[in-house]
């Protein structure tokens, strides 16, 4: 009985995550929002978000069933998964700097 329940949850787990995958519209509009959040003059808040749409354009969006990729230049940039956007490179940062202090 202990396995079905077990079964079921990650049945459940899997299914959450695979409905709740974010969707490429969703990252660009986060990135058109981080690129014009601290402008304050409408002519660079434009340009910002042209830009950034541009940027968004160039990547390259991989779909793993539960979780999306989102790579430029064969580098992972943002993982996507239960309708939120995680920065991989900040994490991946993070966890060097780790490292080097737990060396130290």
């Amino acid at each position: 009985m202990k396995s079905f329940i077990i079964l079921v949850l990650l049945v459940a787990l899997g299914a959450a995550a695979f409905f709740t995958r974010p969707s490429e519209a969703s990252f660009k509009d986060l990135m058109v929002q981080k690129a014009s959040a601290d402008d304050k003059n409408i002519l660079s808040k434009i340009f910002d978000q042209a830009q950034a749409r541009n940027v968004v354009d160039g990547c390259a969006f991989k779909d793993r069933f539960l979780w999306v990729n989102v790579e430029m230049n064969g580098k992972t940039l943002y993982t996507g998964a239960f309708s939120h956007w995680f920065n991989s490179g900040a994490i991946s940062e993070e966890v060097h700097r780790f490292q080097a202090d737990a060396q130290k």
